[in-house]
Parts: structure tokens; C-alpha cells; sequence
């Protein structure tokens, strides 16, 4: 039966996507830990908040409130909005000699005059940022209206709008760090499947043509769909704005050890489907060694450029990531599963040959 043994072949194509992602993924977690991205994506985004403001930034991380969140040298890879808001509107409300508890209409006048530059400013803001705080603490009166008279409502009203305003940044910021993985799944992608010649139209051929490794594939598949590894689900794809990331060297060395540990058993699970299916990865290609393969006898700039389109397809596929490749192979063997039912077959049972 012609569509059954080409979904088999689907599903033995996507199972060699995924696990090969989840190499991948696996691979960049483990440095993302180590290297603390996370943290440095995040410094560039406050950084990039303030308006390159870098003696305003220092101050921000100096802050007892935020400089609470690192136990090391690193920087903390997650900070709160309610915190950020509070360590900035210190930092601009604070006067040098004022006493450290101050009333909420000092505190008021003194952020007034941050914002206006005046001369008890503690430091002078870049243009850009002026406006923007400016902007914010206008909104925030004209949300209080007849209240904003109040000092301490107001200074709260311009904390909430501050808020806001950082969730909108590391929403931002959450972007620049999934591109970022992206790029780097990408490049890890290409490297593992340029060393070990995973070639998509070699694969399929070899799956089209060989029931015994088709029956392997969707035997693996399926138990791979009863048992989920970690790092399929959407919810495991990277995010700046994360509270559960590592905050010193300590969490860092951990999830690195814990990722190299879950790379090494998706290494150890793709072994273990092209060995007991025997697909054909590795250098050089067994076609071209084969003499009566329709694959030796093209010519050689033919058989190259078949193989640097099957290694491209399948480096494209492997930078989608585990999440895609892992909802495709549910919905295949669930496909499968219905058909095999409809017959009484085994879902996982090899096609009959001459079927």
C-alpha cells in the first residue's frame, strides 16, 4: 500500500528531525546556561532602555534591590518589573547629603527635578530618556487626575506606568533572544548534519526502499510519543524574561551539567534508531562506493549537488526545533494509529512487503 509506506517514510523522516534538534537545542541550552546569556541579553536591554545611559545602568544594577538578585559576579538573568520600577524611581528621586528616609513629596520633588534636569538632579538624563520618563509620569498623573495632588499616589501611579514599560522591553528583549537561539540552532544544525551526512533524499530513499528500517522508525516513534523526552513542548522554548533561569554560578554549573546530560541521551537516542535501523549517515555516502547505484553512476557535480540538497533540506528541518518536529510526529502516528485500527493491524507493525 503506496500511502501507508509513504507516511512510514514521513515518520521516519520527522523522528530523525527531532532528535537531531533536540541535539541541538540540548547542545545551545547547555551553553546558554554556562555563558548566562539570559543576563546579557538582559543588561543590553535596560541598557538600550535607558538610552545607552551606561553610568545610569551601573547605578541600576548597584541598587540594593536589584543587586539582591545575584549571589556572584554574574549578572541576574530575571528582574522583576515591580523591582525595576522601584530601583529606578530611587535612583532618581535620591538627592546627595538628603537623609535616606525621606517623605513620599521630597521624594516627589526630587523626581520632578530629575525629570526637568534641574540642579538637584543626582545625574543628567540623555534626552531620550527624559522624555520617555517625562511622557510616563504625565500619564501617570492624568490616570490620578484630582488625586495626583497626593505624593505618594502619584510616585506609585509613575512606578506602575514604569512597570509597564519594562514588560513591554523584555517582551521586546524576549525577541532578540529567540532570534538569537535561532541563529544558533541553526549554525549547530548545519555543523552536526554536515559531519554526519544526514542527508534528507539518502534517508527517504533508504526508507522507501527498506521495510525492515521503516518498521524500526515507527516502533521508535511511537514510544517516543508514549514517553515524551524534555524539550519538545513549546513552553521549553527560550525567553529573556524567565524567573526559573539561573541567578548564580552555582544554578549556572547545574542546568549546564543537566543539559549536557539530556544532549548526551538525545545523542544516545538517535544512535540507537540509525543503528537498529541501519540508516545510511557518515562519511563517505555507501552509494557512491556502490557501483551499480543509480547514485554512482551520475555524473559528480550531479551527485553533489544532490547531496548538498539533501544535507540543506535537513539542516532547514533541524532549525525548526523539537517543539514543531515533536507536534508533527504526534499528529503522523496518531494518522497511522487510526489507519492501523481501521484494519486491525499493529500501528507500530512494519507494512506487509508487495502490500
Amino acid at each position: 500500500m503506496f500511502g501507508l509506506v509513504a507516511l512510514d517514510v514521513s515518520i521516519g523522516l520527522v523522528l530523525v528531525y527531532l532528535l537531531s534538534s533536540l541535539v541541538c537545542s540540548t547542545i545551545q541550552e547547555a551553553f546558554a546556561a554556562w555563558l548566562n546569556w539570559r543576563g546579557r541579553m538582559l543588561h543590553r536591554a535596560i541598557q538600550r532602555l535607558l538610552a545607552d545611559d551606561t553610568a545610569l545602568a551601573e547605578k541600576l544594577y548597584a541598587h540594593p534591590l536589584v543587586d539582591a538578585l545575584k549571589n556572584d559576579e554574574r549578572k541576574p538573568s530575571y528582574i522583576p518589573n515591580r523591582t525595576f520600577a522601584e530601583a529606578l524611581v530611587g535612583i532618581l528621586s535620591a538627592v546627595e547629603g538628603a537623609p535616606r528616609v525621606r517623605s513620599a513629596e521630597e521624594r516627589l520633588n526630587a523626581l520632578q527635578s530629575a525629570l526637568e534636569g534641574g540642579p538637584n538632579a543626582s545625574s543628567k538624563l540623555p534626552p531620550a530618556l527624559q522624555r520617555a520618563l517625562t511622557s510616563l509620569f504625565e500619564m501617570a498623573k492624568d490616570k490620578l487626575g484630582a488625586e495626583s495632588a497626593d505624593a505618594a499616589k502619584a510616585l506609585d501611579a509613575f512606578k506602575q506606568e514604569i512597570d509597564a514599560w519594562f514588560e513591554r522591553t523584555m517582551n521586546r528583549a524576549s525577541g532578540w533572544y529567540r532570534r538569537k537561539s535561532q541563529f544558533w540552532q541553526f549554525v549547530l544544525a548545519a555543523l552536526m548534519v554536515a559531519a554526519t551526512n544526514a542527508d534528507t533524499l539518502m534517508i527517504s530513499e533508504q526508507l522507501a526502499n527498506d521495510p525492515q528500517a521503516r518498521a524500526v522508525a515507527v516502533q521508535a516513534a511511537v514510544e517516543l510519543v508514549k514517553a515524551p523526552p524534555p524539550g519538545v513542548d513549546f513552553e521549553s522554548e527560550p525567553d529573556v524574561a524567565d524567573s526559573t533561569a539561573p541567578q548564580d554560578e552555582a544554578e549556572a554549573k547545574r542546568r549546564y551539567l543537566e543539559a549536557r546530560t539530556r544532549a548526551e541521551e538525545a545523542v544516545g537516542r538517535l544512535e540507537d534508531v540509525t543503528s537498529r535501523a541501519q540508516l545510511r549517515v557518515g562519511w563517505p555516502d555507501p552509494r557512491w562506493r556502490d557501483e551499480s547505484s543509480a547514485e554512482a553512476q551520475l555524473p559528480r557535480w550531479q551527485r553533489w549537488a544532490r547531496k548538498l540538497l539533501g544535507l540543506l533540506i535537513t539542516v532547514c528541518a533541524v532549525a525548526l526545533g523539537a517543539p514543531f518536529w515533536f507536534q508533527m510526529l504526534e499528529k503522523l502516528v496518531k494518522i497511522r494509529g487510526s489507519g492501523a485500527r481501521a484494519t486491525g493491524e499493529d500501528p507500530a507493525a512494519p507494512d506487509k512487503p508487495g502490500a
